[in-house]
């Protein structure tokens, strides 16, 4: 299931992380120099800057909800509920 989720409330600054590989995004061949000349305008310390995927950098509760549920998820420990068959009392066990 894909979740798309809305712009983050802010976006933290990566403290590592190389610099941004013009040659490595799409349409590089095309609009590598163009990109070039676009940041040297806006702020040429941007191709210089540490970069980081989109997931580390963006922050709200959303994102920080995400982060949490992935990181249980990827130490086992999912939040399903499960209802054992015969409990009595129909009590719900966490696995």
């Amino acid at each position: 299931m894909l979740v798309l989720l809305p712009p983050s409330e802010g976006k933290a600054r990566p403290e590592m992380g190389g610099p941004i590989d013009l040659g490595s995004l799409a349409f590089a061949e095309q609009l590598d120099e163009q990109r070039e000349q676009l940041l040297g305008v806006l702020d040429p310390q941007l191709c210089e800057a540490p970069t980081a995927p989109a997931a580390e950098v963006y922050t709200g509760v959303l994102y920080q909800e995400r982060r949490r549920t992935q990181s249980g998820l990827a130490h086992g420990q999912g939040s399903t509920r499960r209802r054992r068959a015969g409990a009595a009392g129909g009590e719900e066990s966490a696995r």
